[in-house]
């Protein structure tokens, strides 16, 4: 960036801060266009909720393979995947992701 780009701007006599990125509505919005820290925080939340998983559904010796299947499904691909409808695909996102956004 050129510091023309960076010129400050006011409101209510503050200064407005310059950042690289920011939260909107969910949505992690980059100065650049790109979505490379959007699918972090998904693959992020995701591998939280297998981990919440592992322990209570995924040790579980009483349920079938397709009953943790379909719970894995609801639970971890649904948080991995939300908002992927929004993204700018590139090739790099389903490498990271594991998958094809819908």
């Amino acid at each position: 960036m050129t510091d023309i780009d960076l010129e400050s701007i006011s409101v209510n006599n503050g200064t407005v801060e310059h950042v690289t990125e920011f939260q909107y509505l969910g949505s992690v919005i980059a100065e650049n266009g790109r979505i490379d820290s959007e699918v972090d925080m998904c693959i992020a939340n995701a591998s939280k909720a297998f981990g919440a998983l592992r322990q209570s559904v995924v040790s579980d010796k009483i349920l079938t393979i397709n009953t943790k299947r379909r719970i894995y499904q609801v639970c971890v691909l649904s948080v991995l995947l939300y908002r992927s409808e929004c993204w700018t695909p590139t090739a790099k996102t389903p490498e990271e992701t594991g998958c094809i956004p819908p």
